[in-house]
């Protein structure tokens, strides 16, 4: 019994050994209800770093055998192989769905990390989805990065292998591979005529009574693309293509849901921000000087009536005189707003653009 007193030696930098007999152990006993414990004590035995055994009612009885050296790197963990051996290892996911969680002071979890074959998982909790935050070097503001509430199923993107250029913009295969593209019209105004089309309901390339079905000069990619015009009356835009009234879009082809009657008037425009005019067809133009023009537009009230007068405007006049024809005298005439001026700019492109093809293909005959 040593009575609270000190095991010490007189030898200079000497050690104190316990040396236990075989496969006996050093044993440090709990006692009147207190855990077995070892204290470490600093150099002035003012502060000390305890080592406790587990209590007495989780019957715990087992063996940490320590690392064979220090570690092979900073930031390297002690980690055990299930049977107490300890060996230094490195912070990473060693099997699929190992969790790192992190919890508020309730002990609620706010955020876990999953760690899979496929990579780490941001995953939700209950109370709401996770979200990807990247906050700026001053810390007080942060960009967030943050799914739907329900999934209906797996969405993965594929990010581009460059940065791409000025003024590109990010589109996605369908399939999640994003990529960067330059921004092109999509939306160009173009003027229809008819032809004949093979499908049910065809057969004739003008209105006859009977036909329900024509083939577009320049068709849309639905029926909603679409201006249609008979005898002044709108027609409704119905998808499928079997429309009980206005007209629907199948391919190239317009299909009204009743024939319109011989000799209607129509105009059938797809919508986009260019005008495009028909070139006159034969025997429309007689000594030189245009007798009758068709337009398509898809767009404004403005651009459509930009268009309109210009077909009167052209009536009559030799292709030169045509030609001449600036948007200024559209504007002068519909006495446009500066914000809707670029509606008549399109109609004069235009027809320069339909009578530089007219005199291209005339050469060429």
């Amino acid at each position: 019994d040593v009575q609270t007193n000190e095991i010490t030696t007189s030898t200079t930098n000497g050690n104190v050994k316990l040396t236990p007999n075989g496969t006996g152990v050093i044993e440090v006993k709990g006692a009147g209800g207190n855990d077995g414990t070892l204290q470490l004590n600093c150099s002035a035995n003012s502060h000390g770093v305890k080592i406790k055994s587990p209590p007495h009612s989780a019957g715990a009885s087992y063996t940490l055998t320590l690392p064979n050296n220090d570690g092979d790197s900073n930031g390297q963990v002690l980690a055990t192989n299930g049977s107490g051996v300890l060996s230094w290892q490195n912070v990473a996911f060693t099997s699929a769905n190992q969790v790192i969680g992190v919890y508020d002071q309730s002990g609620t979890p706010v955020q876990r990390l999953l760690g899979d074959t496929e990579g780490v998982t941001v995953q939700g909790t209950s109370a709401g989805v996770s979200k990807l935050m990247f906050r700026d070097r001053t810390t007080a503001y942060k960009l967030k990065f943050k799914p739907v509430d329900t999934l209906s199923a797996n969405v993965e993107f594929t990010l581009p292998s460059a940065d791409g250029t000025n003024g590109q913009y990010l589109k996605t295969n369908g399939s999640g591979v994003l990529s960067f593209a330059d921004v092109s019209s999509t939306y160009n105004i173009q003027i229809n005529t008819l032809s004949s089309s093979s499908g049910t309901g065809g057969g004739s390339a003008t209105f006859n009574g009977s036909a329900t079905r024509f083939t577009l000069s320049n068709a849309g990619t639905n029926a909603q693309a679409h201006l249609v015009s008979v005898n002044g009356v709108i027609q409704k835009p119905n998808s499928g293509t079997s429309p009980s009234e206005g007209f629907a879009i199948d391919g190239n082809d317009i299909i009204f849901a009743s024939a319109p009657a011989t000799g209607s008037d129509f105009f059938i425009l797809t919508l986009g921000n260019a005008i495009n005019l028909s070139v006159p067809a034969d025997n429309s133009v007689t000594s030189n000087k245009i007798v009758d023009a068709k337009f398509k537009t898809y767009g404004c009230g403005s651009a459509i009536a930009s268009s309109g007068e210009l077909i009167d405007m052209l009536k009559g006049k030799t292709l030169e005189e045509a030609q001449n024809i600036s948007n200024q005298e559209i504007v002068d005439i519909l006495e446009l707003p500066a914000i809707k001026i670029h509606c008549s700019v399109l109609a004069e492109e235009a027809i320069h653009r339909a009578i530089d093809d007219f005199k291209s293909r005339r050469n060429n005959d």
